[in-house]
């Protein structure tokens, strides 16, 4: 009996993880207005009940979506830190893992959670957003001797510098959107760019 309830169990696991692999393959292509359920349901080679049985509507399988993406370049970004030695090569190495991997159709994915997604669900997608990508520069940032006339009581200025570096990736994106193909040695020239400008900027270098 216990047997035959894992077995339900994972198959059942097996069939959301599926379901949000294909359903991530459709979001990206069509955006959020362009695919139903019933599409979803059809790719997967399953019913609409079927599909409701592990997700009530299409805003839940987009929750999904963006939470595993978020999970897993969370993953990433926290071993690519780990395995770097300082705080320059590991920021260098963040960022060309971002500009590689980076979401497609960012500006409509947030247009799609603003007008789709109630404040809940946004502040849940906040939050992963938060510990994929804010947290470990962060992190990162603890380890910098930083300029002291950016440095406030209540270390605030870890998060608002976080900000400010993930902003100046943020604006590579458009471009790199444009390009049919980015090469790494490309990502990497943009890449060290931005890392000398930011680190070399906020820096304490004894001036």
């Amino acid at each position: 009996m216990k047997n035959k309830k894992n077995e339900e169990t994972k198959t059942k696991h097996d069939t959301s993880l599926h379901i949000i692999q294909t359903a991530h393959q459709l979001f990206m292509e069509k955006g959020f207005a362009g695919v139903s359920t019933r599409l979803i349901a059809s790719e997967c080679g399953i019913t609409q009940p079927a599909l409701y049985h592990h997700f009530p509507n299409k805003v839940s399988i987009y929750l999904a979506v963006l939470q595993t993406d978020l999970g897993k370049t969370e993953e990433a970004i926290h071993a690519i830190v780990a395995s770097q030695g300082s705080v320059r090569d590991a920021l260098l190495e963040v960022t060309i893992y971002i500009l590689l991997n980076r979401p497609k159709n960012l500006g409509q994915i947030n247009s799609d959670m603003k007008q789709h997604m109630d404040l809940e669900q946004q502040l849940t997608i906040r939050h992963h957003w938060t510990s994929a990508y804010l947290t470990p520069i962060e992190q990162l940032l603890k380890g910098t001797l930083i300029n002291e006339r950016l440095i406030e009581e209540d270390s605030t200025h870890l998060a608002k510098l976080a900000h400010v570096y993930l902003g100046m990736v943020h604006q590579q994106l458009p471009e790199m959107d444009r390009l049919a193909k980015v090469e790494e040695s490309d990502a990497r020239k943009r890449a060290e760019f931005l890392v000398n400008v930011y680190l070399d900027g906020i820096m304490n270098n004894g001036d």
